[in-house]
């Protein structure tokens, strides 16, 4: 669900009319106690910033935002107030992005404000993809101030000097441009800006490992400072990481809670799993700081369990891990080390948890996990497709940025990988930027 921001300031009904033409569902909310069903918001705007930061503060959105982490797409002057600063009227802005909003210059032949159609340039690695856009396509923009091209832009236009068109750091995005009036590609910008990047740790006794295909004989041991990676994410910009404490899953009496609580420490939201078995466990993570729980083997053989978990906890709090097989046509749960295929197919198991709320789920292709061959795209489209109530996290086979890609353009809300990071394959701040 898109929370639409009315803050007064922003033509509302023609940001509706292109949200119902995408089939996007929404509500308009108008201060922060609404936003409790919204999954991603968007700050439309119009007129002067001045009196557009007003209404925001008036409603508690200044303070709200710093500590919201849902994708937030601002548009028009809902992207300017997004920065640090406007010299449109000498305004402290929201400062959810770095930089200032300078005005226009006036200059013949151009006039002012800024009031048409533009071609957008300046793309960004993948940008294209991520937009529905290709460099050379029209946006309508309407504006008399502008953001200068710097470090969170994605795409540009000229007019005199280089406009920010599109920009975007972590779950913070926006366009100056009008996407309600450009054209076909609309809001396809907002349907991608919801994939949340799960850096994962897998810990081990305290270290640092991968397995391959879950198998305890096939460990790469990355180090022995998992508080240490987990601040280097932090410091790239993550916001969650994905820890695995595989000592917990071997044996639930080894499970290594203070590791978990440092990482909980470094700041980043933490979900985390292994050896999930009692209320206790959930109850003790949480004490600890985590943020999500991950409930893997008993999300398949008691799920009625796991439902009143879902229930006592609440949704945000507890996720699915189905660790799946293809065999005979069908995907089918793996047990026990992903040694033991149970009868029960993935399917079966998702529809057990109709009206329970379930809103999060991490599936693991185990014929993929730890290899770098890939994600199982078709797989995650279906899920996506026939479970669009769920929250779909994909975990394995990441070799490439081009991997992420395709992932958010099939839907998933979220993308783990931990081996082609380690490996390096690619960088986390690449990761995020793409």
């Amino acid at each position: 669900m898109i929370g639409l921001i009315d803050t007064g300031c922003a033509n509302i009904a023609s940001v509706r009319f292109a949200l119902e033409r995408a089939g996007l569902r929404h509500e308009v909310i108008r201060d922060p106690a609404e936003t409790g069903d919204c999954d991603r918001l968007i700050l439309p705007g119009v007129g002067a910033a001045k009196a557009a930061m007003q209404r925001l503060r008036e409603r508690g959105w200044d303070r709200f935002f710093p500590h919201d982490d849902r994708p937030l797409l601002g548009i028009c002057l809902g992207m300017q107030v997004l920065f640090e600063r406007s010299a449109e009227g000498d305004v402290d802005g929201l400062g959810l992005l770095p930089g200032q909003v300078e005005r226009l210059p006036a200059q013949a032949p151009l006039v002012w404000p800024h009031m048409g159609w533009n071609a957008l340039e300046g793309f960004a690695f993948d940008e294209e993809l991520l937009c529905g856009v290709t460099p050379g396509s029209h946006a309508y923009f309407v504006h008399g101030f502008y953001v200068p091209v710097g470090s969170v832009t994605r795409a540009s236009c000229d007019y005199g000097v280089p406009v920010s068109a599109i920009v975007r750091q972590g779950h913070v995005a926006g366009c100056q441009f009008h996407p309600e009036r450009s054209g076909p590609y609309s809001f396809k910008f907002c349907e991608s800006l919801d994939v949340i990047l799960y850096p994962a740790i897998d810990l081990l006794d305290g270290r640092v490992v991968r397995l391959h295909k879950g198998d305890f004989a096939a460990v790469t041991d990355y180090g022995d400072d998992p508080v240490a990676v987990a601040t280097s994410y932090g410091e790239m910009g993550a916001e969650w990481v994905h820890v695995v404490d595989l000592s917990g899953a071997r044996d639930g009496q080894r499970r290594q809670s203070r590791v978990i609580q440092q990482v909980c420490e470094t700041g980043l939201r933490v979900q985390t799993g292994g050896g999930v078995r009692q209320s206790e466990d959930i109850e003790s993570l949480l004490a600890h700081g985590v943020d999500r729980v991950v409930v893997g083997s008993l999300a398949v053989t008691e799920p009625e369990r796991v439902k009143a978990w879902l229930k006592r906890y609440g949704p945000e709090r507890i996720a699915l891990a189905l660790d799946v097989k293809r065999l005979g046509g069908q995907y089918r749960p793996a047990l026990k080390g992903w040694t033991d295929l149970v009868e029960t197919t993935l399917d079966d198991v998702i529809k057990a948890y109709a009206g329970s709320g379930l809103k999060h789920a991490l599936v693991t292709d185990i014929g993929r996990d730890g290899d770098l061959s890939g994600p199982n795209l078709p797989l995650y489209r279906r899920l996506v497709e026939q479970y669009p109530d769920v929250d779909w996290q994909a975990s394995g086979g990441v070799s490439s940025l081009e991997d992420l890609v395709s992932l958010r353009l099939a839907g998933v809300a979220g993308a783990i990988t931990g081996k082609a990071l380690f490996e390096g394959r690619f960088s986390l701040a690449e990761a995020l930027a793409c």
